[in-house]
Formats: structure tokens, C-alpha cells, sequence
């Protein structure tokens, strides 16, 4: 399996990930306003304020590698699937029991 990039996570324009991306931005900017708005010292809501978009943007990463793998599963099942030609985990290959006296004769 190929690893994904942060650059490939942030290119793709499909839902769910579209939206992941809008409020990734989003909390970035939030981010920038809050390193551009620091003093000297920083106060403690700054401080809490700058963890919690750390969190979030955190949380929204392990989103959106959620998603991703979720699709590449389902993506890598349908691929065995039509490979193994219709075969499933639930169906079983028949079994042929063959003693070694029986194959020797």
C-alpha cells in the first residue's frame, strides 16, 4: 500500500473530505490570527484558545485519514471481490477429503 501525502489530502475535492479541508483551513487561520495577535507574554486564554485549535486540528487530520482508509478498504474488498470471483469471507470453498491410500492407488 502507497502512503498519502499531506499534499494529496489537502488536493482532494470530493465529500467528506472537502469539508474536512474548508474547516482545516479554517482552524489554520485561526491559528495565524492568534501567533499574529501575540504579545510579549500570552495570556492564559490565548493559550487555551491556541490548544484547542491544536486539538481540533488534530482531530480533523485523524478524520480525514478515517475516511481515507474506510474507502481503501472498501476499495481493496471490492478488487479481492472480483478477483476471487464472487468468493466472500461467509462462503467457504468446498473441501475435498482425499485419504493417502486413495491417492496412491
Amino acid at each position: 500500500m502507497q502512503s498519502i501525502s499531506d499534499n494529496q489530502q489537502g488536493q482532494d475535492d470530493r465529500e467528506p473530505y472537502r469539508t474536512i479541508n474548508r474547516l482545516v483551513r479554517e482552524t489554520q487561520e485561526m491559528l495565524a490570527s492568534i501567533d499574529d495577535d501575540e504579545d510579549e507574554e500570552e495570556n492564559f486564554a490565548q493559550v487555551m484558545k491556541r490548544n484547542q485549535l491544536e486539538k481540533r486540528m488534530s482531530h480533523l487530520k485523524r478524520c480525514d485519514k478515517q475516511h481515507r482508509v474506510a474507502e481503501r478498504a472498501q476499495r481493496l474488498s471490492r478488487t479481492i471481490g472480483e478477483k476471487l470471483q464472487g468468493r466472500s469471507a461467509s462462503t467457504l470453498p468446498p473441501l475435498i477429503h482425499t485419504s493417502a491410500a486413495q491417492y496412491m492407488e
